[in-house]
């Protein structure tokens, strides 16, 4: 039969009306979620808190992995790191790095900053130990530790360099001053080595980051962070500047770093 025929011809048409029908159904229901999720997305901060608690708490139940085994390691890492995410946000807070808009966060507020956000200066290191953990009991191997150093080298380049072009970004020389200093230290003067498996959950972590910030900007969701692009790089990737990329980064090593420093000290294992 011709491909040409009458009912070949028919046949397309009517796949071509059922695939309408279907982009038309599809774009309905986006329009029909966006509309419910949307008010509930203003708050940004809290739902971020919310994903976090989530995965920890999936993982936990994950009888193959323990991810709590070494609790105790567990507490220094997520109160010292948190308190240090604290401090530097109030610190870049009261500079006018950046800024809260109080329409877009809760109206409780720790000094200078929404609670939500506070909080998530200590809901982000318990998630990270919890997938860092998983990561390291699902695959044990450590085979590419040795390609880490070169990593992290490209890293303190980079820091050196932003540093020196862009002296004038309050944002930008801070982010990258704390980088460059914590992973010369956790590189050359630390003895152990999770450098691997830092950057094996960092691109978790990346991912989870990029992938919520392309959920905002579908859902025309603010971020109750307002930054004063005069201190930053003025380089946006998806929705944020790109030195909070890194600013992930730092929050994440100090927490292993923690974590493996204190699980040497109670339990007498690296």
């Amino acid at each position: 039969m011709s491909i040409f025929s009458p009912k070949s011809s028919l046949s397309r048409c009517r796949f071509l009306s059922v695939l309408a029908q279907a982009k038309a159904f599809l774009f309905y229901l986006w329009r029909y979620f966006k509309k419910i999720l949307q008010p509930h997305l203003m708050n940004n901060s809290l739902l971020l808190n919310l994903i976090l608690l989530f995965i920890s708490i999936l993982l936990y139940f994950d009888q193959k992995v323990h991810v709590f085994k070494a609790w105790k390691a567990y507490l220094p890492g997520v109160i010292i790191t948190g308190i240090a995410a604290v401090f530097v946000k109030l610190t870049l807070t009261r500079y006018k790095v950046n800024s809260y808009d109080q329409l877009k966060g809760s109206d409780v507020s720790f000094f200078e900053i929404p609670m939500e956000s506070a909080l998530l200066c200590f809901t982000l290191p318990l998630a990270v130990l919890v997938v860092y953990n998983y990561l390291n009991g699902r695959f044990p191997k450590n085979e590419l530790e040795k390609y880490s150093l070169a990593l992290s080298n490209i890293l303190l380049g980079l820091s050196v360099a932003v540093i020196f072009f862009a002296y004038t970004k309050a944002y930008a020389v801070v982010t990258f001053s704390l980088l460059l200093l914590l992973l010369f230290y956790v590189e050359y003067v630390n003895k152990d080595r999770f450098m691997y498996r830092f950057y094996r959950t960092y691109s978790v972590f990346i991912v989870l980051f990029a992938v919520f910030q392309v959920l905002q900007l579908l859902l025309d969701s603010a971020d109750a962070v307002v930054y004063n692009f005069d201190y930053t790089m003025k380089f946006k990737l998806i929705a944020v500047p790109f030195e909070n990329y890194f600013l992930l980064g730092i929050i994440i090593l100090s927490a292993i770093y923690l974590f493996e420093y204190f699980k040497r000290r109670y339990y007498g294992t690296a």
